[in-house]
């Protein structure tokens, strides 16, 4: 089965970020030529994930078993099948691009660089009978880069402007951002992770609150920003180190909670002190980057867009910046992501290098994923 040409090709979108909280869907039309796409959102939908397999995601920078590895692959790509059958029935696709889940990412510098994200292609594709595009991050890495961020694809196809210099961030688990200087090429957009996103104030909101997250940020809204804490973890080499960069649960997980919970001023403190120091965490890594860059808008992304108490914060931190959520701009902030991860399918379907050597730091220009076919169709 082969993909459609570029000017008529329809892709399925799938994201599941480092949050571990959904499988997030944006089904795209794709038309144009080369880097000269354009995309329309035909349907976008979240389905919650099953809770086994976040269980077994939020364990994995710890080790998982053989037979763990097994059932988080079956139970996720099947989760993900199913999830994308649902919406074929009412909405046609070619092809879907599936990022699959990130349990393990260590890019250089480290001494052996290497990234992964769990997914059994064959199934979703036998499922789908239609090729699915994954494995998007392995090739970058190989080639000396970051594998990461990938979504400033999709930001420049989607946010770029002729006579603005724009920055996006997408608050997802960890947060990103990207750098539109005004009519660049996709050969000089930059991009690089901030710090964490919603990462450490959602494992704190479960630990503390029991809750999957803080909604809106109301209990962090309450609470005051432990100065001690905050600028503490923030004085970690990670931030200090200059782009291309990016990080996971490896940087950002269960041990950077445990170092926020642990911090000697962090004892006996409320909850709503220690979720409000998450967020200021997040938020002044991203205005410390946004502030270093002379742009004329910063849209922001992602689900961390909901949180209302972080908005907030980072308006206090850049007051002469204009910041507006992507929905602004007529893509829902939850879903950009997964359009991203549509345009990069239908890009690989169509045989398209992308030169992301000032994005990743890879050293030469790339095919990004691997097309898998279902045989037997």
């Amino acid at each position: 089965m082969q993909a459609q040409p570029l000017s008529s090709l329809t892709v399925a979108g799938v994201m599941t970020g480092t949050s571990a909280d959904g499988i997030d869907v944006a089904v795209c039309r794709c038309d144009g030529s080369e880097l000269d796409l354009r995309l329309q959102i035909l349907h976008r939908e979240s389905a919650p994930l099953p809770q086994r397999v976040a269980s077994l995601v939020r364990k994995a920078p710890q080790g998982l078993t053989g037979t763990e590895y097994a059932e988080l692959e079956y139970a996720l790509s099947d989760a993900i099948a199913q999830t994308l059958l649902r919406i074929k029935q009412r909405e046609q696709f070619d092809l879907a691009a599936v990022h699959g889940q990130t349990i393990w990412h260590h890019p250089p510098p480290e001494r052996t660089p290497s990234t992964h994200q769990v997914l059994d292609p064959h199934r979703v594709a036998l499922t789908l009978r239609v090729p699915v595009v994954w494995d998007f991050r392995r090739a970058d890495v190989a080639a000396g880069g970051q594998g990461a961020p990938l979504a400033p694809v999709g930001h420049w196809l989607l946010f770029r402007q002729p006579d603005r210099h724009i920055a996006v961030v997408n608050v997802g688990g960890i947060a990103n951002l990207t750098d539109l200087p005004a009519g660049a090429g996709l050969e000089a957009v930059r991009a690089w992770d901030t710090g964490p996103g919603m990462m450490v104030s959602d494992a704190l909101a479960q630990r503390l609150l029991g809750r999957p997250f803080d909604h809106n940020g109301e209990v962090a809204a309450s609470g005051h920003t432990i100065e001690a804490v905050a600028t503490g973890l923030l004085a970690d080499p990670w931030f200090a180190r200059q782009p291309p960069r990016s990080a996971g649960r490896e940087q950002f997980g269960a041990a950077f909670v445990e170092r926020l919970t642990g911090h000697p001023a962090a004892r006996n403190a409320a909850p709503q002190d220690l979720l409000r120091t998450a967020l200021a965490i997040t938020a002044r890594a991203i205005a410390g980057c946004v502030n270093d860059l002379d742009i004329d808008e910063l849209i922001l992304c992602g689900g961390g867009t909901r949180n209302r108490a972080l908005v907030q914060e980072l308006g206090t931190l850049m007051p002469d910046t204009l910041v507006v959520p992507s929905d602004r701009h007529r893509i829902p902030a939850d879903a950009v992501e997964s359009v991203c991860f549509a345009a990069l399918g239908a890009l690989r379907a169509n045989d398209v290098f992308l030169d992301l050597r000032a994005v990743t730091g890879a050293s030469i220009p790339l095919r990004y994923g691997q097309i898998c076919v279902p045989t037997g169709v």
